[in-house]
C-alpha cells in the first residue's frame, strides 16, 4: 500500500513539473524580427524634423509585448503598438528633431520587450546632403 502511494505521488509530481516546464517554454517563445536595424535618411532641405519607421514582425507563437522604447537623445520621440500578436507586423515610428546646424546626426533607440533577447538596438542617422549656411555653423 505504501508503494502505491509513493508511485502515485511520483507520477503527480512528474506531471506537475512537466506542465510547469512547458508553460515556461511557451512564455519564452516570443520572437521579434526587424528587416533592418539601421536606417539613414538624407536631405538637402532645411527641416525641423525627419521621420523614421522600423517595420517589426512577431515570428513567435505568443504575443510580443514592447515594454519600453528609449532613445539616446531627447530630440527623438517614439510611437509604437505595445502588443503585436503572432504573425502580425507593426511599426516602431520615430520623429527626430533636426536643427539647422545639424549636418550628421545619429540617434540610437533601445527596444525593451518580452523576447529572449530583452533589448534590441536600432540606429537612425540623418545626413544633410548640402552643408548648412556658414552663419548657422
Amino acid at each position: 500500500m505504501k508503494n502505491i502511494f509513493l508511485l502515485v505521488g511520483f507520477l503527480v509530481a512528474c506531471h506537475g513539473n512537466k506542465q510547469t516546464h512547458q508553460k515556461s517554454e511557451e512564455q519564452v517563445f516570443v520572437k521579434l524580427f526587424f528587416p533592418s536595424k539601421t536606417q539613414t535618411k538624407r536631405s538637402e532641405y532645411l527641416r525641423d524634423s525627419i521621420a523614421f519607421a522600423f517595420p517589426v514582425k512577431n515570428v513567435g507563437a505568443n504575443p510580443l509585448r514592447i515594454v519600453d522604447v528609449q532613445t539616446s537623445c531627447g530630440c527623438t520621440v517614439s510611437k509604437y503598438d505595445s502588443v503585436v500578436m503572432p504573425s502580425d507586423s507593426a511599426e516602431i515610428r520615430f520623429v527626430m528633431e533636426i536643427l539647422p546646424k545639424d549636418s550628421v546626426k545619429t540617434v540610437h533607440a533601445t527596444i525593451m520587450s518580452n523576447t529572449s533577447e530583452k533589448y534590441h538596438l536600432l540606429t537612425m542617422t540623418f545626413v544633410r546632403t548640402v552643408p548648412p549656411p556658414a552663419d548657422l555653423k
